[in-house]
């Protein structure tokens, strides 16, 4: 979506937030060559801190996080 951004709005800039680590560095290397994206390894929240992962097995896409600590700690930011 950050690449589609990028493309459609040259002139924008664009904050692309992932949590996952593994989807985080396929982020990284999909936005290279386009310093209008702005990358930040952390979920996007209601509260800034950490939430948890809860691991979607087959497809990293499922993904998802929870206030509960079920597994790994990410950060967490706002835009507040």
């Amino acid at each position: 979506f950050a690449l589609l951004l990028a493309r459609s709005c040259p002139g924008c800039q664009v904050i692309s937030f992932e949590p996952f680590a593994e989807n985080f560095t396929l982020l990284e290397s999909n936005v290279r060559g386009y310093p209008q994206v702005r990358t930040v390894n952390a979920a996007l929240t209601g509260q800034s801190g950490h939430v948890s992962m809860i691991d979607g097995r087959q497809r990293s896409q499922d993904h998802r996080v929870t206030a509960s600590a079920i597994e790994g700690q990410v950060p967490a930011a706002t835009f507040g």
